[in-house]
């Protein structure tokens, strides 16, 4: 019966740390996209649930129970992962993909292609080391990262991310697409 208790609080100290520090990830990233009210409300919740996790580790045998410590290291760890995980999925993020061609004519076919897909695409022309480059700089959403940078790659070139915190006109993918 006492093993069943130990287990259970370890599992207990694990879970709430997994949900406050998801919760404090989250609440940075409404920070940092100017949603105060909403960060407000889930630290709330968030301090409450670490408040409780602290108070029962530092009662239940304190620092020299281990199992209580690993569980709580454990869970920093496992709410670190899933805070950004979940952010991923909730948040409708922003990044610039930028892409340094030196086949101008590569380049002019890609800005075509990514037009044609309704990315808004930006060409600048620009001279490096080797010669006339094409910069093409595409803002899309976090969902169509991955299938930009690809179309960049089929055409020869680096592309580089840049996040953005928000972005205000021009030509983006309609949902849906």
């Amino acid at each position: 019966m006492l093993s069943n208790i130990v287990v259970l609080s370890t599992i207990l100290i694990f879970a709430a740390r997994v949900c406050d520090v998801s919760m404090a990830t989250f609440r940075m990233l409404l920070i940092v996209k100017g949603k105060r009210l909403q960060a407000a409300f889930v630290g709330f919740f968030e301090i409450l649930i670490y408040l409780f996790s602290l108070t029962y580790v530092l009662k239940a045998g304190g620092l020299d129970n281990m199992a209580n410590i690993i569980a709580y290291a454990g869970g920093f760890a496992t709410g670190n992962f899933m805070g950004s995980f979940i952010e991923e999925k909730i948040m409708n993020a922003h990044v610039l993909v930028e892409a340094i061609l030196s086949d101008v004519e590569k380049g002019l076919e890609l800005v075509v292609k990514l037009r044609a897909e309704g990315f808004g695409t930006t060409v600048l022309r620009g001279e490096g080391k080797g010669g006339m480059r094409l910069v093409l700089k595409v803002v899309c959403d976090r969902k169509s990262y991955r299938h930009v940078l690809d179309l960049a790659h089929d055409y020869e070139g680096f592309a580089f991310l840049v996040d953005l915190k928000s972005v205000f006109g021009g030509t983006f993918l309609r949902k849906g697409r």
